[in-house]
């Protein structure tokens, strides 16, 4: 995850967001099925940001590693204040990522897993 993620991710920029991961990529988040595919990932942060808007995105990188030259993982936790339905929620997430190296020197990646912790504040 970069600090740029985080902005598009607040921005509400599925586009922006979908940038970040190769044209392969995979994710799976809690309540939301698998997905594969930068262009199904980018229809996956359309819905959701067209559900709920983003407020607020943090992230805390807690491990990472370089296990070959063109791969790298990293994990931590995240945190979204979203605006639903005129309230302000919080969801707190762990999430671990593997990104690889691309032919343009750029980082992107590769396979994205979220798991939902207990919200700070649920709705009722």
């Amino acid at each position: 995850m970069s600090c740029q993620w985080v902005t598009d991710c607040a921005g509400g920029d599925a586009a922006a967001v979908g940038q970040h991961y190769t044209g392969d990529a995979t994710a799976a988040f809690d309540g939301s099925p698998t997905t594969t595919g930068r262009a199904n990932l980018e229809a996956l942060f359309g819905g959701y940001f067209s559900a709920q808007k983003v407020t607020r995105a943090e992230i805390t990188v807690t491990s990472a590693g370089a296990p070959a030259p063109t791969v790298a993982t990293a994990g931590g936790t995240a945190s979204f204040d979203k605006d639903v339905n005129g309230s302000t929620r919080t969801d707190n997430w762990r999430w671990a990522a593997e990104y690889r190296l691309g032919t343009d020197g750029q980082w992107r990646i590769s396979c994205h897993i979220g798991f939902l912790e207990v919200p700070a504040n649920p709705t009722p």
